[in-house]
């Protein structure tokens, strides 16, 4: 590591981190954190805010064997622009000859060099690597003398860990060699200040969005000297300096700031709005270019040839105050045109709504005049046929007087001869006028029958109309007509209680929307539904109702109602012609009535009146819906016109 020298970048190699931490040992004194240890550093080594390394290979709680196994095995596939981080957390224990051995859960002491992972062995398996960036950081006792050999300790570092290595060690040649844990720290005191200085950045002293290997270990000496005896050391030699963590908000802030230096110091005599305008450009490329005006965008290039140096000042003022020029005219013209453009878009609105209302009236009267000649047409056929029946009745009635007056001498004659011959008796006479009555009484039935009352709403209400979800709102209706079965139906449906033959309901709207209601209910007579629309507002938590509370929903969202409709006649021999009438209130926009069977008989399809022909013998089913922007609501009498 040069001092004052560049900082190496690794752009194109991988970064790989092994991390070795053991707190189990059958021949030595159990650790605490060690393994935490190993775990943190790895998600602090992982996140792409602080180091971003590509890969962490964590080896918690191994053997020698697989450590060992695993360190060859990167280094051998290392590449030569790869940068391999190797950390310990663990039992250290200096052998005879004073080399720094590494131990493992079934390490022993008293068979040391067998059993534990000498620090040459890291090594030599980097001098037969092609890589050649390492960082090793031990968090151990005896850390100190790794890199050492030799009865006097002297250094051997050169040799041992070659060009291109950084030593990190919680220990050094000064202090005590005894690496500490900390409870209150809940790590070991010299790895609890290394992930302090990354994840804080802390250790970014001059807060230029970088921590290299030497910013941390200042940091980590530091704040460990301070913690006791401890003295951490660094030692080995780098081509620049090893970046461990880097902040792009911090670097681009730290660059942005550089830059606002720069282009004031450069812009002083300027006018104030084109420094102003340049300051302002800068600022919205480094954050949100996106946000850049048009003109901003046509000044940038020029910006940052004149930090770049690559045009002069003066003619960098030249180009802003020309495109400020340029583009305020261009602003003009487009308002401009976007003025002649409202102006035609009106024009042509105008028109197009002038002539939509000359079509709307043309075949509203041409409607009008088609219904005239249908109804005037009607009302001929209708007199003419009831002339013409007139007249047949007439004729029909000559013949019947002669034929009475005939019948009634003829039945004078039959009764004196019976009376005579006191045949019948006054019980007979009796029976007959008793089965006489009764047959008037059937036809009369038959001709006249009303069928029962069908049932109507006459009110929907609801305690509440609008708020925030979850919404439950409890409905209730007030009918006529004793119906015998309710229908609610609620968009969407859940679980909620919901009593399905009742007055009243209960229903639970879960998400934000406006919803519809409707109501069904029914007897044997026929049938109503009234359906209402958007007039539940649900709104997410904490926004305001777009609808104000309506205790009463129908009538206060107009919605229409059929109070009733009627029948000039409901039975009658075939082909029967009947005129329906419909009493509705509410200010309905639509009328559509439905009968069994339709035929091609005049039927206004959007009228409070109607008329339809049964053709065929039977028993028939009449219906109509109403409907405006409110909601729609639909009457049906069952069995309502009989055709002999």
């Amino acid at each position: 590591m040069e001092a004052g020298g560049k900082i190496a970048e690794n752009e194109h190699g991988r970064r790989i981190a092994i991390l070795i931490g053991t707190n189990e040992y059958s021949k030595v004194e159990k650790l605490e954190f060690a393994e935490n240890d190993a775990r943190e550093m790895g998600e602090v080594l992982l996140d792409k805010d602080i180091c971003g390394f590509d890969e962490v290979i964590e080896l918690i709680d191994k053997n020698k064997e697989e450590v060992s196994q695993k360190i060859e095995k990167v280094f051998k596939n290392a590449k030569q622009d790869d940068e391999v981080l190797i950390y310990y957390s663990g039992h250290g224990k200096p052998s005879y000859n004073f080399d720094l051995c590494l131990l493992f859960k079934d390490s022993d002491p008293e068979s040391l060099l067998a059993t534990s992972l000498k620090f040459d062995y890291i090594n030599e398996c980097k001098e037969q690597s092609a890589c050649n960036r390492v960082v090793v950081i031990l968090d151990c006792c005896y850390s100190g003398t790794a890199g050492m050999k030799g009865d006097s300790l002297q250094e051997m570092l050169s040799s041992y860990t070659g060009s291109g290595t950084i030593l990190l060690t919680s220990t050094g040649q000064t202090g005590s060699s005894i690496a500490k844990e900390d409870r209150e720290l809940k790590h070991g005191v010299f790895t609890s200040y290394l992930l302090k200085g990354l994840k804080d950045w802390t250790a970014d002293d001059d807060d230029d969005g970088i921590i290299t290997v030497n910013d941390l270990y200042k940091y980590t000496f530091k704040e460990t000297k301070a913690k006791g005896l401890q003295r951490p050391q660094m030692k080995g030699s780098y081509e620049g300096e090893m970046i461990l963590g880097r902040s792009p908000q911090k670097i681009k802030r730290k660059e942005l700031e550089e830059k606002n230096e720069k282009l004031i110091k450069y812009l002083s005599s300027a006018p104030p709005y084109v420094l102003n305008r340049s300051l302002t450009i800068l600022q919205k490329s480094y954050e949100n270019p996106s946000a850049l005006e048009p003109v901003e965008v046509d000044i940038w290039p020029y910006l940052q040839s004149l930090l770049d140096g690559k045009i002069e000042i003066e003619n960098y003022i030249k180009i802003v105050k020309y495109q400020d020029k340029f583009q305020k005219q261009k602003g003009e013209m487009q308002k401009i045109e976007e003025m002649h453009e409202r102006e035609k878009r009106d024009r042509e609105e105008r028109k197009e709504r002038k002539e939509k209302e000359i079509l709307k009236v043309e075949k509203l009267e041409e409607q009008n005049k088609k219904s005239r000649e249908e109804i005037n047409e009607t009302r001929k056929l209708e007199e003419q046929e009831k002339l013409q029946k007139d007249r047949e009745k007439v004729e029909r009635k000559k013949p019947e007087d002669a034929s009475k007056v005939q019948m009634f001498s003829s039945s004078m004659k039959k009764r004196r001869k019976l009376l005579s011959k006191k045949v019948l008796t006054v019980g007979a006479i009796f029976g007959i006028l008793l089965i006489l009555a009764i047959l008037y009484f059937n036809h009369y039935l038959n001709e006249r029958s009303i069928p029962g009352n069908a049932p109507a709403i006459k009110e929907i209400s609801a305690d509440v109309t609008s708020g925030p979800a979850p919404l439950r709102v409890w409905f209730t209706s007030k009918t006529t007509g004793s119906p015998t079965r309710y229908f609610w139906v609620f968009e969407p449906p859940d679980d909620d209680w919901n009593s399905k033959n009742n007055t009243t309901a209960r229903h639970t709207f879960h998400e934000p929307g406006i919803y519809t209601v409707s109501l069904t209910i029914e007897n044997d007579a026929g049938n109503a539904t009234l359906t209402i629309k958007d007039c539940i507002n649900v709104t997410s938590e904490g926004n305001a109702s777009v609808f104000p509370v309506i205790p009463v929903l129908f009538s206060s969202l107009k919605v229409p109602i059929v109070e009733d409709f009627s029948a000039d006649v409901i039975s009658g021999p075939a082909p029967l012609r009947v005129w329906f009438m419909s009493n509705t209130t509410g200010s309905p926009t639509s009328y559509f009535w439905v009968f069994e069977p339709p035929d091609d008989d005049w039927n206004s399809k959007n009228n409070t009146t109607a008329r339809h022909t049964f053709h065929e013998p039977g028993t028939y089913t009449v219906s109509l819906t109403v409907e405006n922007d409110a909601g729609n609501y639909t009457v049906t009498k069952k069995d309502y016109i009989k055709v002999n």
